[in-house]
């Protein structure tokens, strides 16, 4: 058979396609996979991930099986595609502290042409978090202020002519849902975001007092409390739950049953539950969204308590008659539900009613195994203020964290990573005196002060 010109030019042709193609393999099998980005690369939040891109499609499990990262950290892998990694942490990262990132060389492409030649080695450092308050305590006009246990600096974030009520920091640390008090004495809910500063109004509770912002996990719903003030009827109504969906800017009362009323409500972490103190009949009432089981717990402080950060746990205070014969005075119980709610089992925290002890504030260590308490013993080791001490669960051991005869402490809140714990404390020896706003460090044993005539403090991721 006889080749023309043209049939040498095909065969040409392909030969220098296929030689291209093996030059290619051959650069690729030389100079390996590469990484197109990685972050973080600068001081971050500690609810921060950790991502890799790479510039070729990935094998997985040679990625997962060649990464780590110093201290070391549990979690889990996403991938958001083909080309991109991301470690998501089970727990917040802890603030103040530098983390090292280590991508082993061996991971491969997909197609096995390629691995990568060299470790990839980067570090970042994750910021303490920033304490929320609000403040002046001593004015109707007070505001939400922030104090950044990294450079000092102190911001007002919102300025509302007649005061801030409360306030609700969302599961990521991007947004804060705050009550507002209105000219003619109703309330509504705000949000602020924090990167941008920008403010805007979720709710019209027109005539009505609408507080007690609480986040869902997912972060697009908050639930609150409204209290219709029917000023034509002369008649204050009963509080109930709501919920707004903060993109909507929709709001529906949580329960289609106009007869359950209460305040306070909470989101468990799981959001399978919420808990609220209900009025009628009168204790906390944890409702199950999924099962649409509910349960009443017994309790006259009108204070629903506080999850665990997994949800199973929530603790909250009762009111005993003690040592003290007539007298009566708080303890903690807990409710732990793995399961169904109708199997939840109570237990005491504060121990025997009849101990000597009063609890006034407990909160969960996101570890799940400790519990801050705002205590004070009735016996010999008396002092007129609650004292700051800490629970281990597994143990029963308590150990004193800050005390100081002359003062009440309270407003107990730990840190996303659970190393600080901030709280608020007052003289009751010395008159005028104002709130404080303090904040104890778990690994140098020290507290630190953060501001006066302010309360309610909180931690900003």
């Amino acid at each position: 058979m006889q080749l023309d010109r043209l049939d040498y030019a095909a065969l040409g042709t392909m030969g220098l396609v296929i030689a291209t193609i093996v030059f290619v393999v051959l650069l690729g099998n030389n100079v390996g996979v590469q990484v197109e980005s990685y972050a973080p690369r600068t001081a971050v939040a500690g609810s921060s991930t950790i991502s890799i891109r790479f510039y070729d499609e990935m094998k997985r499990d040679s990625v997962e099986k060649n990464f780590s990262i110093e201290p070391e950290v549990s979690g889990k892998f996403r991938w958001s595609s083909t080309r991109e990694v991301v470690f998501e942490p089970d727990q917040p990262l802890a603030g103040g502290t530098t983390y090292r990132v280590r991508l082993k060389q061996g991971a491969e492409s997909n197609n096995g042409n390629a691995e990568l030649k060299d470790d990839l080695e980067f570090s970042f450092r994750v910021n303490l978090p920033k304490v929320l308050y609000l403040s002046p305590s001593t004015s109707p006009q007070r505001n939400l202020m922030s104090y950044n246990l990294n450079t000092g600096e102190v911001q007002q974030l919102t300025d509302t002519e007649f005061g801030v009520a409360d306030y609700a920091i969302s599961p990521d640390g991007k947004l804060i849902a705050y009550s507002i008090y209105n000219q003619d004495g109703s309330a509504d809910i705000w949000l602020y975001d924090v990167k941008t500063g920008s403010t805007r109004q979720l709710t019209n509770c027109a005539n009505a007092f609408c507080a007690a912002p609480s986040w869902h996990p997912d972060g697009t719903r908050i639930a609150y409390e409204r209290e219709d003030y029917n000023s034509s009827l002369g008649v204050v109504g009963a509080r109930r739950i709501w919920v707004v969906d903060i993109n909507s800017v929709q709001s529906t009362t949580l329960f289609q049953d106009s007869q359950i009323v209460g305040h306070s409500p909470t989101f468990s972490p799981s959001g399978n539950r919420i808990a609220l103190f209900s009025t009628n009949p009168p204790g906390i009432m944890v409702y199950d969204f999924v099962s649409g089981e509910s349960a009443i717990i017994d309790s006259m402080q009108g204070i629903v308590g506080s999850f665990s950060a997994d949800g199973t746990k929530l603790i909250y205070p009762i009111l005993v008659r003690g040592a003290m014969g007539d007298t009566f005075y708080t303890q903690l119980e807990g409710l732990e539900v793995s399961g169904a709610l109708s199997e939840g089992r109570r237990y005491r925290i504060t121990g025997d009613p009849s101990a000597p002890i009063e609890d006034i504030q407990g909160f969960w260590n996101p570890d799940g195994v400790h519990i801050a308490l705002a205590r004070r013993y009735l016996d010999d080791r008396y002092t007129f203020g609650a004292q700051i001490y800490l629970l281990n669960t597994e143990t029963n051991e308590v150990e004193p964290l800050v005390y100081e005869e002359s003062y009440t402490h309270g407003g107990l809140e730990w840190s996303p990573d659970g190393n600080l714990l901030v709280y608020q404390r007052f003289n009751h020896e010395v008159s005028g005196s104002k709130p404080e706003i303090w904040y104890y460090n778990m690994t140098t044993k020290e507290s630190v002060k953060v501001t006066d005539d302010a309360f309610l403090p909180g931690f900003l991721p």
